[in-house]
């Protein structure tokens, strides 16, 4: 059964693209001592654009951030419907990537002495299985063994469109067993997240998108979207999402799903780039901050952490490490990469050589491989 609105045409797209809307990559790079040309890189960025995205098609932003310096590239539609172009400005969803945007908030409250990583769910939610075995951290670092709430509700019968309001989400999770011993595995799952928001929400007694933006986003500059705590809301001049009809075609996807800490964060080009550049500078909440979500503990048999952190993933070694996160959900994809504080090499001419690459394989006709993320959707 089609859900959502009209169907519209789709333009063409490259080989291996993705083919969802408000998709938004930001990659960045922290080595001003080994830049490759502003010009080369905003050209680089509009080529791989002009090769993958059609004028006519569901909206692409590309962004590009040194601590100093940010380049954004964007086409296609912001609104299939009335033809509205995208632009630096226009908030997209960024489904997982607001899983940042958490951690960074858990973390300024614990700075804070609201809230200590080693406090037990149990102090917000006795009802919970195992609440007093959960702490903060656990969660943080997908280590609760909380169910997966996404998992329920389609279990249960639902679609991944249907409407979900933030109070749902603990309802379909309460009075349900853990999935396995708190601590020990590490699972990525959206609860973890979504709980999160009701426990910053708890200690600082404001809604969720109240304390994201004192917290976070207004903090750091990201002034253009904000959280969507309510299923059909609407923020101002917001990219719709589109998903494949067949035959050419694009239907609007309805997101009726308004959780929030797992999702919930619909951010312009330019507040991606304001926040990873923050994140780059240690500006939000300090150094402190960037470093408590890159770190994780060991598992209780010794085994290697995770590449999961608070609200990210981490990848490489050396000048090669970086952290970030992946995000897709119905309609919309979105992924950063930042390069780890202190960490070295010429990264923007590694970036430059690598989107021309891409851009080559597209000319060629050949399909786009994307590197491996170590992170799932949500």
């Amino acid at each position: 059964m089609t859900r959502g609105g009209d169907e519209h045409p789709a333009s063409a797209i490259g080989a291996g693209s993705s083919t969802t809307a408000a998709a938004v990559g930001v990659t960045s790079t922290s080595d001003p001592a080994n830049p490759a040309e502003p010009a080369d890189i905003h050209d680089l960025l509009g080529r791989v654009l002009a090769a993958r995205v059609g004028e006519e098609g569901p909206g692409v932003a590309l962004v590009v951030v040194r601590p100093d310096r940010q380049w954004v590239a964007v086409r296609g539609l912001a609104s299939l419907e009335h033809g509205l172009p995208i632009d630096v400005h226009t908030p997209m969803y960024g489904a997982s990537l607001s899983k940042l945007v958490t951690a960074v908030a858990v973390h300024r409250c614990v700075a804070r002495g609201l809230v200590s990583l080693d406090d037990r769910l149990d102090r917000w939610f006795p009802s919970l299985e195992r609440g007093a075995d959960i702490s903060i951290g656990s969660l943080l670092q997908h280590r609760s063994g909380l169910p997966e709430y996404h998992a329920l509700r389609l279990l249960a019968g639902h679609h991944v469109e249907d409407h979900l309001a933030p109070a749902d989400v603990i309802g379909l999770v309460d009075g349900m067993h853990i999935w396995f011993e708190p601590g020990t595995r590490v699972s990525y799952n959206n609860t973890n997240y979504a709980v999160l928001a009701h426990v910053v929400s708890a200690v600082t007694g404001e809604p969720w998108a109240v304390a994201a933006r004192r917290l976070v986003l207004d903090p750091v500059g990201a002034v253009d979207g904000g959280v969507r705590e309510t299923p059909g809301a609407w923020l101002p001049h917001m990219a719709g999402c589109y998903v494949p009809a067949g035959h050419d075609r694009w239907r609007r996807a309805t997101l009726g799903c308004a959780s929030v800490g797992d999702g919930g964060w619909w951010a312009s080009p330019a507040d991606l780039a304001a926040f990873a550049a923050a994140l780059l500078r240690g500006s939000v909440g300090g150094d402190p901050v960037v470093d408590a979500m890159r770190r994780a503990d060991p598992l209780p048999d010794g085994a290697a952490p995770s590449p999961l952190r608070s609200g990210c993933t981490t990848g490489g070694e050396g000048d090669d490490a970086w952290f970030g996160g992946l995000a897709e959900f119905v309609g919309a994809r979105a992924e950063l990469r930042a390069p780890c504080v202190g960490s070295g090499g010429g990264r923007d001419r590694e970036l430059a050589e690598r989107l021309d690459r891409r851009d080559a394989r597209r000319r060629r006709g050949a399909p786009h491989r994307p590197r491996p993320v170590a992170s799932t959707t949500g």
